[in-house]
């Protein structure tokens, strides 16, 4: 990483570092009783801190951010975040932390799921995400939806925005 990249990374790992783990049953929709895609999500992550995930099951889990409880989205949150601050390592993890860090623009479900990680969120955490996000503006700005690369960043992360 570079002196950039290291710097934002150290504030996402301050901002987050008092998440507390959700708990077992708080990771997926129905908790014990998940099935299938969900158990098989919830077995991955189950105990795991997210500072203790690596390149791999980012990668593998950057599908099963849409299907993470909010307390279980914005406790792996920082892993995500650090992980695409080097996206030649992780692919196109990048596109699924702005698809979730996003509301819709026809609101529904994806925009109810921002609105209750956001919700979980302190200042810190959203300057964090702010950080990122300006991060990725000025490195990738191919990869962000709208008119131009400020769109997700000052219609969402700009401060009192959110």
């Amino acid at each position: 990483m570079d002196t950039r990249q290291s710097e934002i990374a150290a504030s996402i790992r301050h901002a987050f570092q008092d998440v507390p783990y959700p708990g077992d049953d708080n990771l997926v929709a129905m908790g014990r009783e998940a099935i299938g895609e969900l158990a098989s999500i919830a077995a991955r992550l189950k105990g795991k801190q997210w500072s203790d995930l690596d390149t791999g099951e980012i990668i593998w889990h950057q599908a099963s951010l849409s299907m993470l409880l909010p307390a279980a989205l914005h406790y792996y949150l920082p892993a995500f975040l650090i992980a695409s601050l080097e996206p030649d390592k992780v692919g196109f993890v990048f596109d699924a932390l702005l698809w979730t860090l996003s509301p819709s623009p026809f609101g529904g479900e994806v925009t109810e799921r921002f609105n209750d990680l956001v919700k979980l969120l302190s200042d810190e955490q959203r300057n964090a995400i702010r950080l990122f996000f300006d991060y990725a503006r000025d490195t990738f700005p191919q990869d962000f939806t709208g008119d131009d690369p400020e769109t997700t960043l000052t219609t969402y992360w700009t401060d009192g925005k959110i």
